[in-house]
């Protein structure tokens, strides 16, 4: 086929040849129209004689009517390193074939013999119903960091850009903003891939479906500068490393991503926000990822579920891949079902982590709090104790043993999020003597420190009131005495903070030693955090130890507790009526009335040796009974 060649720069002159009009109308622009339509390609070039980037930077306009056939316009640049200003290219079809098509290629591919295009500014592209494609054959670059492209498709437009390893000399860098708009009746659908061989740093917005995917040769967006992109659907977004805030904007099961990579070395930051994590399918394409080849800092929000389908049937692999480190304050939420293996034991499904630091950031599933399930294993490295890493997986559960910070301080939580024990300071259960693991003192929580329960993902206090409630446990009376009004509540991402209440009333101001267990409100109480949802049911137990000498230490010198009273001098609590109130002056009227004779407060005998020296009655019990009641613990402490 016969080609027509156009010469840019023939200031006020219109020419017809074979059909195809092009008119130079200013200095700044030209026009080119293709009606009547031109059945042969036209090629639009600069002379070579013209002096300097022959296009300079001026503006492309072209008009094609496709009502008879396919039209086809190439703009080859005559020169090296030539600017386009803006190429705006609109397609009419006056009958009802619309199988017609308008292609806009910008050709710079004879590098070799110095023609190249070394930017463009600005593509507007507006086709309807009818189809126009523009494409990009090894352009220099797109825009810059101070003037950014703006490319603008609607209807059946489709921006091809490709780059090949010809275009040596140039970045191949995108910098600015692609949108491709809906038109009524019909999704602005990206059908082909684009394509970019260097950098792509701005905007890539999909008023439809990114059925060809993005596939970008250096980084999507920069360490310095988020990129984004927005569709209904993604096929697949793979990139050197991405740095962008990715969406998919339906709400609904016709909302994707099916395939999100980095490649080797690559990392992710930024977000992800999608409804399903599922394989593209239409494409033959079975199966499903997200594949960070580094570090994952980037926050992932599925909607629904993250499902089963990666790999094949014969090597199948987890959906979610974090070649080393999933970032600290980052988190992964699913609102249904981290999908494993099927009934029949195919698939793998869940998430994996690389690094040797572990899991540092949450995860969360069924975070909508209806019907999801943790069904994939996420597997974690962790560091033995003999030095070696060893990859333990977190089943399907709602709940696991090992503590968070042999994880890496991450978390993996199932809403309701339940209370996670042994990672709980001190742990879940520790009533007996004191050990390495829990020898806190009531005098430690007096001076401050406080008591950690540890959820499997961030909680929240309730908008007003306690979230929990504190009682006492094992007394000899049998009672459980509320003492919620001794604390204090604050919350730490995981974390419910139980500290001593700096303005509770008497009695409530002494926190005593001894047993205490902490449960969940019926209503009103401890939350999910952002979710509004209830944590689960639990109950916490502790033991705040003695510490009579206030050395910070519950022991005594012969390494026993300081608890167990004895003949060695250690004296009985101040609780003597034992009605869980102390200090008080009722147990001084009792003390006094069952040293006089009267009867003990409580049935039975009290013991009335209160410095346990085998000597009673004697006012020295007395006396020291009035001095520990007062503050004063040394008082019975042995020389």
């Amino acid at each position: 086929m016969k080609e027509t060649v156009l010469n840019q720069w023939l200031l006020a002159a219109v020419l017809g040849i074979g059909g195809t009009t092009f008119a130079a109308c200013a200095e700044d622009q030209f026009f080119y129209s293709t009606n009547p339509p031109n059945p042969a390609p036209t090629i639009i070039e600069g002379p070579s004689e013209e002096p300097g980037a022959a296009f300079d930077e001026r503006d492309i306009r072209i008009l094609m009517d496709v009502t008879a056939s396919t039209q086809s316009v190439t703009i080859r640049p005559s020169r090296p390193n030539q600017r386009i200003g803006r190429i705006s290219v609109k397609v009419f079809n006056s009958g009802t074939t619309l199988t017609n098509a308008g292609i806009v290629a910008v050709d710079s591919t004879e590098f070799a013999v110095g023609k190249s295009v070394q930017n463009i500014y600005n593509i507007s592209m507006e086709s309807g119903s009818k189809p126009l494609i523009v494409q990009l054959v090894d352009v220099g670059q797109l825009g810059t960091l101070t003037r950014p492209v703006n490319i603008q498709c609607n209807g059946l437009s489709v921006i091809r850009i490709r780059e090949s390893s010809q275009a040596t000399g140039y970045t191949g860098d995108v910098f600015g903003t692609i949108n491709v708009d809906a038109v009524p009746g019909r999704n602005g659908d990206a059908e082909e891939l684009i394509d970019v061989r260097g950098n792509f740093l701005g905007t890539l917005s999909i008023d439809g479906v990114l059925a060809g995917g993005l596939n970008v040769g250096g980084n999507f967006g920069s360490s310095a500068t988020l990129a984004s992109l927005s569709a209904k659907r993604v096929r697949s977004i793979i990139a050197d490393s991405i740095f962008a805030n990715i969406s998919t904007t339906s709400t609904d099961a016709t909302d994707w991503i099916a395939r999100v990579s980095t490649r080797s070395g690559g990392d992710f930051v930024g977000s992800l926000t999608t409804t399903l994590i599922r394989p593209w399918l239409a494409a033959g394409e079975n199966d499903a990822f997200i594949d960070i080849a580094r570090d994952l800092d980037a926050n992932i929000t599925v909607r629904d579920d993250v499902v089963r389908e990666s790999g094949t049937l014969a090597n199948p692999s987890r959906t979610i891949r974090v070649g080393r480190d999933f970032k600290a304050g980052r988190t992964i939420s699913i609102g249904g079902t981290l999908q494993g293996p099927n009934s029949s034991g195919q698939w793998l499904g869940g998430i994996s982590i690389g690094g040797t630091e572990g899991l540092k950031g949450q995860v969360i599933i069924n975070a909508d709090n209806t019907t999801g399930q943790w069904q994939g294993g996420i597997s974690i490295p962790v560091i033995d104790p003999l030095g070696s890493t060893v990859t333990e997986t977190l089943g399907a559960a709602s709940a696991y043993a090992i503590p968070n910070a042999k994880l890496g301080n991450g978390s993996v939580g199932l809403v309701p999020y339940q209370l996670h024990g042994p990672s709980s300071s001190p742990p879940n259960g520790q009533l007996g003597d004191p050990t390495s693991v829990n020898d806190l003192t009531n005098t430690d929580i007096m001076a401050g420190q406080s008591i950690a329960l540890e959820f499997y993902g961030p909680v929240q206090l309730p908008t007003s009131g306690a979230p929990v409630k504190v009682v006492v446990t094992g007394l000899c009376s049998g009672d459980n005495p509320d003492v919620t009004q001794s604390f204090s509540y604050i919350v730490s991402g995981r974390r419910l903070l139980i500290t001593k209440n700096p303005n509770a009333l008497f009695p409530y101001n002494y926190v005593p030693s001894g047993n205490f267990r902490v449960t969940n409100l019926p209503t009103g109480g401890l939350l999910c955090q952002s979710l509004g949802v209830p944590v689960a049911a639990f109950s916490y137990e502790f033991r705040l130890h003695t510490d009579c000498n206030n050395d910070g230490s519950p022991l005594r010198p012969n390494g026993q507790p300081e608890g167990v009273c004895g003949s060695t001098g250690f004296c009985d609590s101040i609780d003597f009526n034992r009605n869980s109130v102390y200090p008080e002056e009722q147990d001084v009227t009792d003390f006094l009335n069952v040293l006089a004779g009267g009867p003990c407060p409580y049935g039975g005998t009290c013991d009335i040796d209160f410095n346990n020296n085998g000597a009673f009655p004697e006012d020295k019990d007395y006396q020291d009974f009035l001095d520990v009641i007062a503050g004063d613990c040394m008082t019975c402490y042995p020389d």
